[in-house]
Parts: C-alpha cells; sequence; structure tokens
C-alpha cells in the first residue's frame, strides 16, 4: 500500500517538483565535490590561522593537486574535441577527393587531361566511373560520370524493337528523375548515354555528401541495367510465346 501511494504521489506531482528532483540528481555529485572543497580549504585557512607547522605543506600539496586536476581534466577535454576538418576549396578540393575515395577503399586511376584540373578513374563495385573538375564548363562542381557504353558500336541494344526500346528510355528517364541522377545523351537511339552527379566546391562540402553522390550514380547504373534485363526478359518471353514453348517461371 505504501508503494502504491508513493507512486501515485510521483504520478502527480507538479512538473516543477520533478524538474527540481532531476536536476539535483544530476549535479548531486558536484555539489558534493564543492562542498568537500570548500571544507578542506577551510580548514587549511584554519590551520594557517593557528600557525600550525602543516599549514604550508598541506597547503603547497593542494596546489599540487590542483594543477595535475586541472592538466588530467585538459588532456580528457582535448582528446574528446574532435580534429579540425579541412574546408574543401578550389586549391585542395582534388586532395580531398582523393582522400575520400581512399578513405571508403576505392580503386583510383589518374588519368588527366588538358579540358580537366584533374580526372580520376575509380572502380566501385566493379563499376567505372570518372570524377572530374573541367576547367571551362562547370568548373565551380566535381562532377561524377559513369560512361553506360551506348555508342554507335554498341551491342547492349541488340534484338530490341523500335518500340521497345522507347519503352526503355521512357521508363530509365521516369526512374532516374525519382532517383534524382543527371544524364545526358538519352535519345533514341541512345547516343554516348551518360548519367552526371555535381557537387559543388565549397567550404560546407563534406566526404559524405560526396560519397553520397557517388551512390547515386552507382545506383542509377544498377537501375539501368535492371530495366534493360527487365525489357529483354520481356522479350524473350513474347518470343517463346509466339513460338508455342512454354514461358519463363515468373
Amino acid at each position: 500500500m505504501r508503494f502504491m501511494h508513493e507512486e501515485a504521489y510521483n504520478d502527480s506531482a507538479p512538473v516543477e517538483v520533478l524538474m527540481a528532483e532531476s536536476w539535483f540528481k544530476k549535479y548531486m555529485e558536484e555539489i558534493v565535490i564543492g562542498l568537500l572543497v570548500c571544507v578542506i580549504w577551510a580548514g587549511v585557512a584554519w590551520l594557517f590561522h593557528e600557525n600550525n607547522t602543516w599549514a604550508r605543506p598541506i597547503f603547497y600539496g593542494l596546489v599540487v593537486a590542483c594543477l595535475l586536476l586541472v592538466a588530467y581534466s585538459s588532456s580528457l577535454i582535448l582528446r574528446r574535441i574532435p580534429p579540425s576538418r579541412i574546408r574543401p576549396s578550389e586549391k585542395n578540393i582534388e586532395s580531398c577527393v582523393r582522400s575520400w575515395l581512399d578513405n571508403h577503399r576505392i580503386s583510383v586511376q589518374n588519368d588527366p587531361s588538358p579540358e580537366t584540373f584533374f580526372r580520376l578513374r575509380i572502380m566501385l563495385n566493379e563499376k567505372a566511373m570518372t570524377v572530374l573538375r573541367m576547367r571551362d564548363e562547370s568548373k565551380d562542381y566535381v562532377q561524377i560520370l559513369a560512361d553506360l557504353g551506348t555508342h554507335g558500336d554498341n551491342k547492349i541494344l541488340e534484338g530490341f524493337t523500335e518500340d521497345d526500346i522507347a519503352q526503355i528510355i521512357w521508363d530509365v528517364r521516369v526512374e532516374l528523375a525519382r532517383a534524382k541522377v543527371g544524364y545526358s545523351g538519352l535519345v533514341n537511339p541512345p547516343d554516348k548515354f551518360m548519367l552526371i552527379g555535381r557537387v559543388p566546391i565549397h567550404h560546407n562540402l563534406t566526404e559524405f555528401i560526396f560519397m553520397s553522390m557517388v551512390g547515386s550514380v552507382e545506383a542509377g547504373m544498377n537501375l539501368v541495367g535492371l530495366m534493360l534485363a527487365k525489357t529483354k526478359l520481356e522479350v524473350d518471353r513474347r518470343k517463346l510465346a509466339i513460338s508455342g514453348q512454354p514461358t519463363l517461371p515468373s
């Protein structure tokens, strides 16, 4: 019965009382330590007042202990302070990009060109991409490009009808818009089809933002591959249905 009464009292206690109790519990240790320090220094002052021979040794010992405590506390605080983050700029953006890619153990190959400040070929999950910064166009951005190889001699769209290709292009455009991944060359038929990601060169640019864009471009490549595989499966089913053979399982 007593426990039930206490629980009912706690539930019905005013908010001010609960806040005061939580504040006291949080700072109780500091309050006790402060009181002990005051008592010790009061004792030292009394010893000095009484001209006790132990007054000076105790006083200097307390001073040394306080200095050691301050030094130890400072070392703990310094350990908890995170290292200063390098702020990306036009001067150090290449080193920042290389460092971020190295942190994620991504294979990097230098491939310089006259049109770029830097151009890096990277390999992520067996997918090739290019990270570069142009000298003229979009020089304030780092670009992540994925060339999907749809050139004049490509074999990717062989076996598809014109209607199939038009449907693939429409579906890919819709999905890339949902994924917020840019592209170029997605025409009928595709010509130099590329996925494009851009991040601005700004002091607020972080490793997380940059690697998120790299991941988005990789996801776009997976998306295009899945759309092609889906359409290819549908075409094969139509061919099997026309030939009278059993269709593939769903």
